[in-house]
């Protein structure tokens, strides 16, 4: 339980819910935002099937290594928290995971996916100057209503995957190719995205055994072509023409990573107070 007159933050204590902040220490418990951890890299060690990792606003330095499993009915969530970005300032490799869901985090260096089952990406935002998200040996990976703005090589690679789900993001592709395939196995749905160059949007990887138009036959049929203009803000970017991008994505979203504003109603007095 927590210590008497602690500080334990805004959520209350549970023991599958743990909090870092660039604030905390590495020698806490992690079991709420008054108790959080420093490092991302301190929560990797505990983490379990079912558990949820919030990451508080601010910019984590430093390369992180992950080899998580969770199951079908108790993923591992990754999740960013607050209002402004959390940020990963060095590059994320995972090895060896399962059914494990990043949500609302911004890469500020290229992902490398291996050897990996049912991991997802969804609302985050990939920075990395390379290739931002490379998956190889991989299953059904999902990357949903993400952004991939500053990539030179491509946006997402998927060598040797399988039944890849792609839907509602923003690819930047002015630099180059937003998805480098090899085979019609690799995609199993690509829709609802947007491209800033549509005709260039995907590209034949090594040994492919398709045209480009076989393996892309079937997607992109709501997709759309937009070109976005980025600011740097808070150590990731801001789409300056947001607009441009509102309501083409899955289920009424904008394209790329949004933040879900809940309406709040104004109360009013009815009548004045009675005396």
């Amino acid at each position: 339980g927590a210590d008497a007159g602690a500080d334990r933050g805004a959520f209350a204590y549970e023991e599958n819910i743990f909090y870092v902040s660039a604030g905390g220490s590495d020698s806490a418990d992690g079991l709420s935002a008054g108790q959080a951890w420093k490092t991302i890299a301190r929560a990797m060690q505990d983490l379990e099937a079912g558990d949820t990792l919030y990451i508080e606003p601010g910019t984590y330095a430093g390369s992180i290594e992950i080899s998580l499993a969770g199951s079908e009915e108790e993923p591992i969530v990754i999740r960013g928290r607050g209002k402004e970005p959390a940020v990963i300032d060095g590059e994320t490799s995972l090895t060896d995971s399962r059914h494990l869901l990043f949500e609302r985090i911004h890469f500020k260096a290229d992902v490398s996916v291996s050897d990996s089952d049912a991991l997802s990406f969804h609302n985050s935002v990939f920075l990395g100057q390379g290739t931002a998200l490379t998956a190889t040996n991989t299953a059904n990976l999902q990357v949903t209503q993400s952004t991939f703005t500053g990539f030179e090589t491509a946006a997402v690679s998927l060598p040797c995957c399988v039944a890849a789900h792609l839907a509602g993001n923003l690819f930047d592709n002015q630099g180059g190719p937003a998805l480098r395939v090899s085979s019609r196995e690799t995609v199993r749905y690509c829709d609802y995205n947007s491209y800033a160059d549509m005709q260039h949007g995907w590209q034949l990887g090594e040994n492919a055994a398709f045209t480009l138009e076989e393996i892309r036959a079937g997607h992109d049929r709501a997709s759309k072509e937009i070109i976005p203009q980025f600011s740097d803000s808070g150590g990731s970017v801001t789409l300056d023409n947001a607009i441009d991008f509102a309501g083409g994505g899955t289920a009424g979203h904008p394209f790329g990573h949004y933040r879900l504003e809940i309406p709040r109603e104004v109360l009013q007095l009815l009548e004045g107070p009675t005396l």
